[in-house]
């Protein structure tokens, strides 16, 4: 036999009220409101997060220097057992630029918690690697293969 703390008939009893059925009705009625206005001020900082992020990569200078230059700041910014292939140097090539040579991670880490970072992280790694490819055309196979990711 099961115990309860209550009686169940008192509670049935109670949940059949028209009182009780009126309070359902508008408690379902409030958190259907509540629920589209949490919806829609998720979509519009999301949306105001991805435009801050399209706004501050435009602004972002990517640095120009001879391949040569580049080549061996990236070198020196990865530990190797050798020296990599013509596809790794490339790859490496880019990840400094983006990650050592503009405030990308920085704004990154700034929108850690805030609704609508993924989406801006895509935006914002996007351009960059689009202005990386123009400043450095013999990286845009490289530039549009991390964009595909």
């Amino acid at each position: 036999m099961q115990m309860y703390l209550y009686r169940k008939a008192r509670v049935e009893a109670a949940e059949q009220s028209a009182e009780f059925i009126a309070w359902l009705t508008k408690s379902s009625a409030q958190r259907l409101a509540a629920s589209v206005a949490a919806t829609s001020r998720a979509k519009a900082a999301e949306v105001a997060l991805t435009k801050q992020a399209r706004d501050d990569a435009e602004r972002i200078v990517v640095p120009r220097m001879k391949s040569e230059h580049l080549k061996r700041a990236a070198l020196s910014a990865n530990d190797n057992d050798g020296p990599p292939d013509g596809k790794t140097l490339e790859r490496w090539s880019v990840n400094f630029l983006r990650h050592s040579c503009t405030p990308y991670d920085y704004l990154n880490d700034s929108d850690k918690g805030l609704v609508g970072k993924d989406t801006a992280y895509k935006v914002r790694r996007s351009i960059i690697l689009r202005k990386i490819a123009e400043v450095y055309p013999w990286l845009t196979l490289e530039c549009e293969c991390q964009d595909s990711l």
